[in-house]
């Protein structure tokens, strides 16, 4: 069974132990790319679609889902068993109060995003298609923007902290919002994953064209697992999950969603994924 639930704190949410199967709680992020707006024509909800899987799949327990930023998925976590995300990536602070599925889905990593015809972001591009974060440094003119709570690749992390750049930068909890932000100029690049090109724009400003450019030291591709609480429901989902996901016939129905947003040769390499 599976429900959605008002944006509440969980301790009110929780079951009472021993009169119901053991409730999972499943963090959807907000307007993010595995989220959009539903509406006529909108595309797919990625993380519904992938939740809905796994929740037909785990008949033993109960299942619920809430929206919410990726920094408060996580804070659930670290204070409330059987809260879990069907799209994570590792980093320290997550390692303390997650468990993380065994197989992971290889999404292309992150770019340097940015409207076609803004040509000091061009100039910030080498010949051979890269993007050279250092020749962004001392450009006071630019502002940036990233999406707060996700696990950056660890060359971002310090560019969006490093203390003596002349840029500015804009922290959303809504990658969605950092798309719209921009659309209307206000934003002159931001840090996303590559395939959120083709997905975000659709709930937005479809008129504008984006330039997605991979990033010189940060890896190509990016591990994304489904994650739980560090709990015993946390851990009999994960364990579940885990000898589900074993066979490639379930990996395949898992990924499904992804199919419409990658290009072929990510999404074969997702599957092929072991």
């Amino acid at each position: 069974m599976i429900a959605r639930t008002l944006l509440l704190p969980l301790s009110i949410l929780l079951p009472v132990a021993g009169f119901a199967a053991d409730m999972v709680t499943w963090m959807v992020p907000e307007q993010s790319a595995l989220v959009a707006a539903e509406r006529e024509n909108a595309p797919l909800r990625i993380a519904d679609e992938q939740v809905k899987f796994l929740t037909s799949h785990l008949a033993k327990f109960d299942h619920r889902m809430i929206e919410g930023s990726f920094a408060r998925n996580f804070h659930e976590m670290a204070h409330s068993d059987g809260v879990c995300v069907s799209a994570a990536a590792h980093n320290a602070e997550r390692d303390k109060v997650a468990l993380f599925s065994a197989r992971p889905v290889n999404y292309p990593g992150y770019r340097l995003i940015f409207k076609r015809g803004t040509a000091q972001l061009f100039e910030a591009v080498d010949p051979d298609g890269t993007a050279d974060l250092e020749k962004l440094y001392n450009q006071p003119e630019l502002r940036g923007g990233y999406t707060a709570g996700r696990a950056l690749p660890e060359l971002l992390e310090k560019f969006v902290e490093r203390p003596e750049r002349n840029l500015r930068f804009e922290k959303s909890l809504s990658t969605g919002r950092l798309f719209n932000l921009l659309s209307g100029g206000r934003l002159d690049f931001i840090f996303a994953l590559a395939y959120e090109t083709s997905y975000l724009p659709l709930t937005g400003d479809a008129g504008v064209s984006y330039v997605s450019v991979p990033i010189r030291g940060v890896p190509a591709r990016l591990p994304v697992f489904i994650a739980c609480s560090k709990g015993p429901v946390g851990a009999s989902v994960i364990a579940s999950i885990d000898e589900l996901l074993k066979s490639d016939e379930q990996w395949r129905g898992f990924v499904a969603p992804l199919q419409r947003w990658l290009d072929p040769a990510d999404y074969a390499a997702v599957v092929a994924q072991r």
